[in-house]
């Protein structure tokens, strides 16, 4: 989670912005649009995308080829489900230092240690482990 940047002063950066492929749901599938591959709808809390040429053709082949149908699987990809809302991030706030500026560095062989709330900074910037119990999880990877 992304917090802001640092230069040894600790400034905040510029509120954020919606991320379109944060989580939540796309556009509701509509049968009068015409798809092309890569694009994503929702289906009864269900996001699919379109397929790659020839598959997505069948992305604007009529409700027997629509997501969720039967033979939705000709050419759409079932991605996962969503919850129906898009959320923005929180804006970014000031996390201070110790002792004026970036002071803790992040180090791949600190990754065991990492957990919901720790704070690094890499390449200027400050991050922090989201508190969410799943997210928090990430922080470990490399």
């Amino acid at each position: 989670n992304e917090l802001g940047w640092c230069d040894g002063t600790m400034k905040p950066t510029s509120a954020p912005t919606i991320n379109p492929k944060a989580p939540g749901c796309p556009e509701s599938y509509d049968p009068k649009v015409s798809y092309s591959a890569g694009m994503d709808v929702e289906q009864d809390n269900m996001i699919y995308t379109c397929r790659n040429w020839p598959e997505g053709g069948y992305c604007n082949a009529g409700p027997n080829f629509a997501p969720g149908s039967k033979n939705s699987n000709f050419g759409w990809i079932k991605v996962g489900s969503c919850d129906g809302t898009l959320t923005p991030t929180a804006s970014p706030v000031h996390i201070g230092s110790a002792s004026g500026g970036c002071n803790f560095p992040y180090r791949a062989t600190d990754l065991g240690t990492y957990k919901a709330g720790t704070r690094v900074e890499y390449n200027d910037f400050i991050f922090e482990c989201k508190s969410d119990i799943h997210l928090s999880n990430y922080c470990k990877q490399s």
